[in-house]
């Protein structure tokens, strides 16, 4: 019901701005499921999300509401970026270790908005969200300016060397199947 209402919504505001939601639909989901390589985007963002959510189920059962797991995400990516960037050790070594640099970087994020609300009395909600801010500014300032060569930017940065990229499924699916059993 609660799928169908929501279609429904946004159907009346797509009319209500001139368009033919149909139309609309039709092209968000060819954008979506059109090719095999957009079916391998949605399950790029849908990966990691899945995964992140697994967190969020032991936080939510103990009564606290984990806003900030977005600035989780971007530590935890900075940490296992940093790791993938500056060791010199082979792949079979360096990826495992940069996975676990990730939970490591995810989990000391999160303890700050903890630190917050244990000795503060800040309540998780604002500190996740503030916290998120921070994270991003944070990560953005790094990627940009300390690991990026001269002009570079955070979409680009071009130092992950192509031994440690986890290996596309296909050409035609440009996913990792590894994480896709993960998140199964």
């Amino acid at each position: 019901m609660a799928v169908f209402f929501a279609l429904l919504l946004s159907a009346v505001l797509v009319f209500m701005i001139g368009y033919n939601p149909l139309i609309v639909f039709q092209q968000a989901w060819d954008g979506a499921f059109g090719t095999t390589s957009r079916i391998a985007g949605v399950f790029n963002f849908w990966i990691p999300l899945t995964l992140v959510s697994l967190g969020l189920l032991v936080t939510f059962r103990s009564g606290l509401w984990n806003i900030g797991v977005e600035g989780q995400i971007m530590a935890g990516a900075v940490f296992a970026s940093g790791v993938t960037i500056f060791l010199s050790i082979p792949p079979i070594i360096r990826i495992p270790l940069a996975m676990l640099s990730a939970i490591i970087g995810g989990m000391l994020w999160s303890l700050l908005v903890g630190v917050l609300k244990t000795r503060f009395g800040v309540h998780e909600i604002f500190g996740g969200v503030a916290f998120n801010a921070i994270s991003n500014i944070i990560a953005n300032y790094i990627i940009t300016n300390l690991w990026s060569p001269v002009g570079g930017n955070a979409q680009d940065i071009g130092l992950f060397d192509e031994a440690v990229c986890l290996k596309q499924f296909n050409a035609t699916f440009p996913s990792n199947d590894l994480l896709i059993f993960f998140s199964l």
